[in-house]
């Protein structure tokens, strides 16, 4: 998948960028909702994990298994500590090894391969169009907008195409065509927004 698919897959399921300890004992958290670039601060919350004995192999790795209810949302996960990392997808971190597949009801994360890359992983571009707030403002204001009844039936129902959007563009990539509004993802396709985060504490 390159990487225009990829943002449009990432902006369904309404992934967003995440920096776990940036700033020191902070997480940042980095979306777009058309129209403006939000970007989240909060302290990194823990995760009260259940760890259990079972043992099972993903992605040719020995995991074990560990459960946690995160803001509202029970998660499964394989975690393996041939990977010396307690990170994991999206904000899911802190066990004794890598995250590397994770389960919930609506959504699932699975490691598909590891990568060598000599790219640094750096702070966030400071930018001048990104909106900064506190998280739980932001993730209010995301379950808003995309929790409403009109959402699954019209993604765009709240947007004003007069003042939101100064340009559109379309990208074709193997028979598919991405539509992007000021250079993000724009997502015209009816679906369901399934949360990641239902609930502000951890």
């Amino acid at each position: 998948m390159d990487d225009i698919a990829a943002d449009y897959q990432e902006a369904y399921m309404h992934i967003p960028t995440v920096w776990t300890g940036y700033p020191e004992g902070q997480t940042t958290v980095r979306e777009y909702i058309l129209p403006q670039l939000f970007e989240g601060h909060e302290p990194t919350p823990a995760i009260e994990w259940m760890l259990s004995e079972d043992t099972l192999t993903v992605g040719g790795y020995l995991c074990r298994q560990a459960t946690a209810t995160y803001r509202g949302v029970r998660w499964q996960v394989c975690y393996t500590e041939e990977i010396p990392s307690s990170a994991g997808p999206w904000r899911l971190r802190g066990l004794p090894g890598l995250i590397v597949e994770a389960k919930s009801e609506a959504h699932t994360f699975r490691l598909a391969k590891l990568q060598p890359t000599p790219t640094p992983i750096t702070a966030p571009e400071q930018r001048p169009d990104v909106q900064r707030t506190d998280y739980a403002k932001m993730l209010r204001h995301k379950n808003r907008l995309f929790g409403n009844k009109q959402y699954p039936k019209n993604p765009l129902y709240y947007v004003n195409f007069q003042t939101d959007i100064s340009h559109m563009e379309v990208i074709k990539r193997n028979d598919q065509q991405y539509l992007f509004a000021n250079g993000y993802p724009l997502l015209t396709k009816a679906h369901v927004y399934q949360p990641l985060e239902k609930e502000l504490t951890p």
